[in-house]
């Protein structure tokens, strides 16, 4: 469906080209944004967060670029909330190409939006533009992974400067992807560290959805996941309910196996992994 479009709250949208089976319309949407070189932590709490969000009908707004963009927009697309994908180049380019497959099926079951007239490349400048109509399209914006001179953090100014709320992640202080997360937080951004905490902000009625949707024990794993340190952190997220044993986990981090062990034992007296047997390790 081609068509011109404009959300009410989304002002100097020029959406020329638009391609989806519905142009959503909803009342509640978050934008979540980040960076493309995102750290294993940040995709796991953008792909959690996202999923939470979207499970209680709320629509998840973002930019389809790698990284946290890419991991918002799965997290969502299956939920009830859905997900809105704003590119910043023409319908018919598929950027990053590595997204093609995930590109075509927003268009399917999601939303996919572009300023842009079709053949329009990818170009740098794009992409400023582009985050004014992400933020346009939320009530606020969660940044989960930023460095300072992060494209995130362009979302987050747009959205302070028409009044909205911006949110940001807290993350490993010695990563350089946490600089421009940190930032907010120091200039009165909302921490992040459960659903609740934007549920709370701007739509509280839905925390009466908790006990059935919210508290179905993945964001448990955002609090376990914000409480380990950065190599905890590492080889925790390799870990599910499948048994990997010592070799490929250690290979998996590039550490070596001594180190992953002492770690790993750390883990599994703090209750969060179980040592099966032949050096074989799944989550709790």
């Amino acid at each position: 469906m081609m068509g011109r479009n404009r959300p009410q709250d989304c002002k100097g949208a020029p959406l020329e080209r638009t391609a989806t089976t519905r142009l959503a319309r909803t009342a509640r949407a978050i934008a979540i944004v980040g960076s493309r070189n995102s750290t294993t932590y940040g995709r796991k709490v953008a792909e959690t967060l996202a999923r939470q969000l979207s499970a209680v009908s709320i629509c998840v707004v973002s930019g389809l670029a790698e990284g946290i963009d890419t991991w918002a927009h799965r997290g969502a697309k299956d939920q009830k909330g859905g997900t809105i994908a704003v590119l910043g180049n023409g319908m018919d380019i598929y950027y990053p190409r590595r997204n093609r497959s995930l590109q075509e099926e927003l268009c399917h079951k999601g939303t996919v939006l572009s300023e842009y007239r079709l053949r329009t490349l990818p170009l740098r400048h794009n992409f400023p533009a582009r985050n004014r109509i992400i933020s346009g399209l939320a009530n606020g914006v969660v940044v989960v992974e930023a460095s300072e001179s992060s494209g995130a953090l362009i979302t987050a100014d747009f959205a302070l400067a028409e009044g909205k709320s911006v949110f940001a992640i807290p993350g490993n202080i010695y990563h350089r992807n946490t600089r421009g997360t940190h930032a907010l937080l120091k200039d009165g951004a909302r921490l992040v560290e459960r659903v609740e905490d934007i549920l709370e902000e701007l739509y509280p009625d839905l925390l009466s959805q908790k006990g059935r949707t919210i508290s179905n024990g993945l964001f448990s794993e955002m609090e376990i996941l914000a409480s380990l340190s950065e190599e905890e952190r590492l080889l925790y997220l390799q870990l599910d309910q499948e048994p990997q044993h010592i070799d490929d986990l250690s290979r998996m981090v590039d550490m070596e196996v001594n180190k992953a062990l002492g770690i790993l034992l750390q883990l599994e007296i703090k209750g969060l992994i179980i040592q099966e047997p032949a050096m074989n390790f799944v989550r709790a």
